[in-house]
């Protein structure tokens, strides 16, 4: 499962042309997966009161709920924000 959610991150990233040197994905209690992105523009990624984090978090449990069919709480971070 993390290498899919790793692989699904990196590829939305390059999709968005959005700089990043690394994705790291951490398992936590209860189907919990918590995504640290590494990037050179971290205010990029997060936005404007974290809306793009947000969004990107948003967007990126329906794309893995969608593959694996569960219950699935995904936190996405940028630079540890």
């Amino acid at each position: 499962m993390e290498t899919l959610i790793q692989e699904t991150v990196e590829e939305i990233l390059k999709r968005l042309s959005t700089p990043f040197r690394r994705v790291r994905v951490e398992v936590k209690e209860n189907s919990t997966y918590r995504i640290n992105i590494e990037s050179e523009e971290p205010s990029l990624l997060i936005g404007h009161h974290g809306e793009n984090i947000h969004a990107l978090q948003s967007l990126l449990r329906i794309i893995i709920w969608k593959k694996q069919q569960g219950e699935y709480n995904i936190i996405v971070d940028v630079d540890d924000y």
